[in-house]
């Protein structure tokens, strides 16, 4: 698939923990050769104890020498892609581990990056009612929200506040809090051949198309895309995904 995309002079990238990778069965060369131009390594952690508690049970130690491994291998094949980057999702977990981190990314011949947490409160919708829901929410903040600003979300802080009522998705049609390019920059082609404004839209339901009944361009500009689009403005009465969200994923 990513050499097909390669041949189409698309971009590609992947993003992975690198569990079922295996580098010296072949995977490395493989991937490189495919043509992919970058790999995401989801590591957020500097040592097994912090890399624990996002992924439990699995081995550090054994991921950054997957890491290593790829490296070595793109370099010896004289490819200077994939790009190799180390992810961190910054949390309290972890945060005391970003200098070290930094280290490891420029031991590791990779680049690394950092982002806001996304603490995925969405799944929490419809298990509790009321104040019941917003209490789970709350503590999944405090829970995991870092103590540095900088790698906070406002949407956070704003229902921390108060000034963001997540029970009411219906106050969102027409007016986002939040802006999205997904709509009109990126899409979502599941495994079925359906398409998603994003890829927290998951459900059948949320579905704007499908490619295996009509041209990709064809549903990137029907009624349901369109009525995605507009509900960043202005209230739509088509049943999307996007008049439901604040205008990032919770």
């Amino acid at each position: 698939m990513i050499n097909y995309a390669h041949r189409a002079g698309i971009w590609t990238g992947v993003s992975s923990n690198l569990h079922s990778f295996c580098p010296e069965s072949g995977d490395a060369v493989t991937m490189i050769e495919s043509g992919l131009d970058e790999l995401i390594c989801s590591l957020h952690a500097a040592s097994q104890k912090t890399f624990e508690i996002y992924q439990p049970g699995k081995s550090f130690q054994s991921a950054v020498a997957k890491i290593r491994s790829f490296v070595q291998i793109r370099d010896s094949l004289g490819k200077k892609r994939p790009k190799v980057c180390a992810h961190f999702v910054v949390t309290r977990f972890n945060e005391h581990e970003i200098p070290e981190f930094r280290k490891l990314a420029q031991e590791l011949r990779c680049e690394c990056a950092f982002s806001t947490p996304s603490l995925n409160v969405r799944f929490l919708s419809g298990r509790e009612p009321g104040e019941a829901r917003r209490d789970s929410v709350l503590k999944r903040i405090e829970k995991w929200l870092p103590t540095d600003p900088a790698y906070v979300h406002p949407l956070y802080l704003a229902i921390r506040n108060g000034q963001l009522d997540i029970d009411r998705l219906d106050a969102f049609n027409g007016r986002k809090p939040f802006q999205c390019v997904w709509p009109w920059r990126k899409t979502i082609i599941n495994w079925d051949g359906t398409v998603g404004p994003c890829c927290g839209a998951w459900n059948e339901s949320d579905s704007l198309g499908d490619i295996s009944r009509e041209p990709l361009a064809r549903v990137w500009n029907n009624v349901k895309y369109r009525a995605a689009r507009r509900s960043f403005k202005r209230p739509t009465d088509v049943d999307v995904p996007c008049a439901r969200c604040p205008g990032i994923l919770l």
